[in-house]
């Protein structure tokens, strides 16, 4: 069986894009982690999946409330990702600019693109769930969208012909 290390380094090399998920349990308090792992999954109905690790209090609160949001990473809210990827309970500290849904769903802000979901099913898979949902909204803003990928464990920015882009291209600054 492959290792652990090697499989990580196998997976390092596919480009992923990045999202941050984030959820409040039934008391309110909110939760959100960064994954790798979204992807659509129907277009009509509208649906996609992700995986979380099965002991992610982001997690736990979308098993409790079955809804949460979803908000595509792009250049200008890598940091941010890299901040919902620790296992701090302070995500939602000082300074940390969200509103909260009709719903009660925390939304970030700054993002081009947001997705609002309701979980449709839930399956254990090694020491991950798989979350398959529903696509309720989708939220875009008029901003440039500049892509970010996660590839060999960093942030990369595309440049795309015709797309502006403050960062001209460059690479995130690694924080690792």
């Amino acid at each position: 069986m492959a290792t652990r290390e090697a499989f990580l380094t196998a997976c390092a090399r596919l480009p992923s894009g990045v999202v941050i998920i984030t959820a409040c349990d039934r008391e309110g308090v909110p939760a959100g982690a960064t994954i790798g792992s979204f992807s659509s999954l129907s277009m009509e109905p509208p649906m996609a999946y992700f995986a979380m690790f099965n002991t992610s209090r982001t997690l736990a609160a979308i098993r409790e409330t079955g809804r949460f949001a979803v908000h595509l990473v792009d250049a200008p809210n890598c940091e941010l990702a890299r901040n919902f990827a620790s296992r701090s309970p302070a995500k939602f500290g000082t300074g940390l600019d969200w509103t909260a849904s009709s719903d009660g769903v925390p939304l970030l802000a700054g993002f081009s693109t947001r997705l609002i979901c309701s979980v449709t099913a839930l399956a254990a898979a090694g020491d991950h769930e798989i979350v398959t949902c529903s696509v309720d909204k989708v939220e875009l803003d008029d901003a440039t969208c500049e892509p970010a990928v996660w590839f060999m464990r960093d942030f990369r920015n595309l440049q795309l012909p015709g797309l502006a882009s403050a960062s001209s291209g460059a690479e995130v600054a690694a924080a690792q």
